[in-house]
């Protein structure tokens, strides 16, 4: 048995006339030949042959045929014509007629052989054909003396072997024509079927929820294979139960109002803790059934940690939390904590600072302790791209947009940043013709790419910085008024280093002390008590990253002994020993060494993360702002 449509006929004669009706509509039929139990029998096996519709004149048999069958099948109804005919044969046959039936068509056929001149004795209609209600149809035709019964297989039969004649109702061709199309037109219909069965069967099978599928008693009738790896239960023990009998911890979902919902809700299920929801199917106002999924937490905490290993390797990604800022001074807690309050809200934040006061750092911290902490944090130097590249690093475009555009285009940093942060450093220096779709982005939610008319939705919480006045910049017209104050919404100053105190400069010393001997190798020498009222008392106008390159700057004047060649007073003014020795040869090779020790650490990092600047900035414990600053500083001096 190999063909899609398998016609069960009764008889050799049936056969080859579906053969033949079959080679007339082009159709590929499997006609095997049986009867009664033979023909269920059949019916079972044809779907591992390959069979998709089975069609046969299953009368008396078709409920219990539907009832078995894991296919479409198709019932070969008779017509007014096989009546007709039938009724004919009787006619020419002579004698009293007994019609037993149990299709509606064959209720009217007594008008027919009125019409026919067919005498027709007595109508019996039969509800089953058990041998009891055989064996009483059959009486009734004996006891109204008829000659021959007009009817389906089992009654002719039946009274041919009780010496009366019987005459079956066939299909015509008509009726097997109807059948055999019929069922060509189910083929398509079940194929589709099919497919859409496997692909929902491939998602629910490759979910990473566990889904369980209840009817509206509570009987589980799907247990998806993640559902099996997290309760550890096996689908096949499953199916068939009540959910609160195999799984009480799901039970409960049924035990209150079952047309209610219900989300997010931690149970412990097969030895884990599951984040469930619970959502019932409804038909109308009626509950047909309920689906629960349910996924493991530690999934949920290995994927979020992924993720982020993936954002740190693409550089999108805050690395520095409140615990990274150093601090003693009051002044400096009481701008942590409205920093921490920030956080806890979604909305932009403008943070103003002198230059080297850490404001990137503060933004890196909020970021880390909002909601956003699992998405991307995307930093943009407003000052260090130039205007003409800008608009499309922020905003992306399309292939073709401009001359030198990319072949596929480019996602915009907006994009980038989605379901995260975007932190726009020194955005005072943002060219007014970029203000202005900056400001759609901020009010809208949304972005255009260069070239294209198509909105692309962002959820992008912003966090600004500058170092600038920017209401006096509104003032003169260099700052849009309407984004300004759509960017300080939430402002947070960061004071300068000088107005923090001595406590400050001194823990700010002592951490760059510490990571200089980490990454150098090197322990800068002791300074004196002079050297420690010059520094407490000297205005560090450059802030912490002063504090961090005269750190550096004193490592390179330590020597082998641990000594120190200048003092932290020449070292704070800028100025090289030479002018304070009359021009000592070791203090200048000292001051190379510095220059050398710098370089040869951002060269090494660069090298080490394949040109990746902002990792490059973290291996070195600086900021990207800084990084980029002294490779500006190293092209303008030609190193």
């Amino acid at each position: 048995m190999g063909s899609k449509i398998v016609f069960i006929a009764p008889d050799c004669e049936t056969a080859q006339s579906v053969i033949g009706i079959a080679n007339e509509l082009g159709l590929d039929v499997e006609v095997p030949v049986a009867i009664a139990e033979d023909r269920l029998t059949i019916l079972r096996d044809c779907p591992k042959h390959g069979a998709e519709v089975v069609v046969s004149r299953w009368g008396y048999s078709l409920q219990a045929a539907r009832a078995v069958s894991e296919v479409p099948i198709v019932n070969v109804e008779i017509t007014g014509f096989d009546i007709a005919r039938a009724l004919q044969s009787a006619r020419s046959m002579g004698g009293r007629l007994g019609i037993v039936h149990v299709e509606p068509i064959l209720d009217g056929c007594a008008v027919l052989a009125n019409i026919m001149g067919v005498d027709v004795a007595v109508f019996h209609r039969m509800d089953t054909d058990t041998t009891l209600d055989l064996e009483r149809a059959l009486a009734r035709m004996i006891e109204n003396q008829v000659d021959l019964i007009l009817g389906g297989i089992a009654i002719t039969s039946l009274a041919r072997t009780r010496g009366i004649k019987g005459l079956r109702i066939r299909a015509g061709k008509e009726a097997l024509s109807a059948a055999l199309l019929e069922a060509s037109r189910l083929i398509p219909v079940k194929q589709k079927e099919r497919q859409q069965a496997e692909r929902m069967k491939a998602i629910l099978n490759s979910a990473y929820d566990g889904i369980i599928a209840l009817d509206k008693k509570g009987i589980v009738t799907l247990f998806n294979p993640m559902a099996e790896r997290i309760t550890r239960l096996k689908a096949s023990t499953v199916i068939g139960k009540s959910i609160g009998s195999v799984m009480p911890a799901l039970g409960d979902s049924l035990a209150r109002d079952p047309s209610e919902s219900e989300v997010g809700v931690i149970r412990n299920v097969g030895g884990a803790r599951v984040i469930t929801n619970y959502v019932p199917i409804m038909v109308g106002d009626e509950i047909s059934g309920a689906v629960i999924n349910f996924l493991d937490i530690a999934r949920i905490q290995d994927l979020e940690a992924r993720a982020r290993k993936d954002l740190v390797k693409r550089g999108l990604a805050a690395k520095a939390t409140f615990s990274d800022i150093v601090f003693r001074s009051k002044v400096m807690l009481r701008t942590v904590e409205v920093a921490k309050r920030y956080s806890e809200l979604d909305s932009p934040v403008l943070i103003s600072g002198e230059t080297g006061t850490g404001k990137e750092l503060f933004a890196q911290s909020i970021h880390n302790a909002s909601a956003r902490a699992s998405g991307p944090f995307v930093a943009v130097n407003c000052a260090a791209i130039p205007e003409t590249l800008l608009e499309s690093e922020l905003f992306g475009y399309v292939e073709g947009a401009f001359t030198g555009a990319r072949k596929q285009g480019k996602v915009g940093l907006f994009e980038l940043a989605h379901r995260g942060t975007i932190f726009l450093d020194e955005v005072g220096e943002m060219p007014m013709s970029v203000q202005a779709r900056f400001l759609r982005v901020v009010q809208e939610k949304e972005v255009t790419r260069i070239g294209d008319d198509k909105v692309i939705p962002v959820d992008v919480r912003i966090i600004a910085a500058t170092n600038k006045d920017l209401e006096a910049l509104v003032r003169e017209g260099r700052f849009r008024d309407d984004l300004y104050y759509r960017l300080n919404v939430l402002a947070l100053k960061i004071p300068p280093l000088r107005q923090r105190g001595k406590d400050d400069i001194l823990a700010c010393l002592e951490h760059f002390i510490k990571r200089c001997e980490l990454q150098m190798g090197r322990t800068p020498g002791k300074l004196t008590d002079e050297d420690m009222k010059a520094l407490e008392t000297y205005e560090w106008r450059g802030n912490i990253r002063e504090v961090e390159n005269f750190v550096w700057r004193l490592a390179a004047m330590t020597g082998p002994d641990g000594s120190l060649s200048v003092s932290a007073s020449t070292l704070l003014s800028g100025n090289s020993e030479e002018e304070h020795t009359g021009g000592s040869p070791s203090a200048a090779r000292h001051i190379e060494t510095l220059r050398d020790i710098e370089w040869r650490a951002i060269e090494d990092a660069l090298s080490t993360f394949s040109g990746n600047k902002r990792l490059a900035a973290e291996s070195l414990g600086i900021s990207l702002t800084t990084l980029r600053r002294r490779l500006k500083e190293a092209r303008v001096q030609g190193t």
